[in-house]
């Protein structure tokens, strides 16, 4: 899928592609990012744990709806092997951190690439229907010059929401 920047900030020279994939109980998504890479600030490779405001920086998202209505999880991963699960009721209305979840997180990149792949056992997320799975990507990038665009598959306000569930659909 296609990612679009939002149109009220500035935005890099560059395209994004996201694909989600699920084989047995291992969800897989890949991220791909072509164009002026130099031009993005890239948080340093670290170890895995988890962070929280990981969307204040370059940061790669995931939305999945809950099987109850309106209820989501929000997934946060940097390239820097941070990473952070939310658990949502409703619009922005957040229950919890999900912490019992080994990752596995890689980036790459280039000066005219990168790429970002993230893989999960699924099975402990009981809450998401993954026969239908139905939600949003998302992504974050932040410039060397401290801007930060915000690209999703659409947007539905002026104001980037990725929390907006008009914006979530079947994948």
């Amino acid at each position: 899928m296609r990612l679009i920047p939002n149109k009220s900030t500035n935005y890099p020279n560059v395209k994004i592609e996201s694909k989600i994939t699920v084989e047995d109980s291992i969800l897989k998504l890949k991220y791909i990012i072509v164009g002026d890479i130099l031009s993005l600030k890239i948080p340093k490779y670290g170890d895995a744990k988890f962070t929280h405001g990981l969307w204040d920086a370059t940061c790669f998202e995931l939305f999945l709806v809950k099987k109850e209505q309106n209820g989501y999880i929000e997934f946060n991963f940097s390239p820097s092997k941070e990473w952070a699960i939310y658990e949502f009721s409703d619009y922005r209305q957040k229950t919890g951190d999900i912490e019992n979840i080994t990752l596995f997180i890689e980036f790459f990149h280039d000066e005219y690439s990168a790429e970002m792949l993230i893989s999960f056992d699924i099975s402990t997320l009981t809450m998401i229907d993954f026969e239908h799975l139905h939600g949003a990507f998302s992504v974050v990038l932040l410039t060397n010059e401290n801007e930060l665009s915000y690209w999703a598959r659409k947007h539905f306000k002026d104001k980037a929401d990725f929390h907006d569930l008009n914006n979530f659909s079947l994948f």
